[in-house]
């Protein structure tokens, strides 16, 4: 009876711990499951507020180049074209309607530009050629000098928020002319030391920009 009492609890010993081993792995594999999941959030983010550093690059270039189109038309340089109100008052108005509509201050900016760039280039050709003339000198001549000119802040982003430099990649996307920003972030495992191996794989992740049609009719 004494020995049958052993060999029971010798095998409750081993079941216990054998059931132990299996909590454990599931908890490992778990841990690893969550780590996945957090890091191609932070992946994800990261590439977000890349484009947006990018984008508000843009934007600050374009209010630079509203400011340069309005002091042309005020110096005149020979071109007889006069306007009720300048465009950079234009956009504020209507930057303004878009607030009230519950709208924050960079979307409805991005707004009132996207409706009245284009629509102030068709009044007239010599309205077209003069923005044309001061966008391009503020963003650069092509998308390509574009995408290079933001390219340091939106890298920057990146770097700070642990994604791989060597792996991002940034392009203006000329079907829906937004900054499209491809990243990757480092995933290392957790290991048991025995069945689940430990390894380092890349995250890739996408982040998008706002929609800036306007630009459209620059290039």
């Amino acid at each position: 009876m004494r020995k049958y009492l052993t060999n029971e609890r010798g095998n409750a010993v081993l079941y216990m711990i054998w059931l132990l081993g299996i909590v454990a792995l599931i908890f490992v594999l778990l841990i690893n499951l969550v780590k996945v999941y957090v890091i191609k959030e932070q992946s994800s983010l990261s590439a977000d507020q890349a484009a947006l550093a990018g984008t508000s690059i843009i934007l600050a270039g374009t209010k630079e180049a509203i400011k340069d189109f309005d002091q042309e038309l005020v110096i005149g340089i020979g071109r007889s074209i006069t306007l009720d109100k300048s465009l950079e008052q234009e956009v504020a108005e209507k930057q303004q309607e878009w607030v009230n509509t519950g709208l924050d201050e960079s979307s409805a900016y991005i707004k009132a530009v996207n409706e009245l760039v284009p629509a102030k280039m068709e009044e007239n050709p010599i309205i077209e050629e003069i923005l044309k003339e001061k966008f391009r000198g503020r963003l650069g001549d092509s998308v390509s000098e574009l995408q290079y000119s933001v390219l340091p802040d939106v890298t920057s982003v990146l770097v700070q928020n642990g994604a791989k430099e060597d792996q991002t990649e940034l392009v203006m996307d000329t079907s829906k002319w937004r900054l499209e920003v491809k990243t990757a972030v480092a995933f290392e495992s957790i290991s048991d030391n025995k069945y689940i191996a430990k390894f380092v794989e890349d995250v890739p992740q996408k982040g998008y920009g706002p929609n800036l049609k306007y630009l459209e009719t620059i290039y």
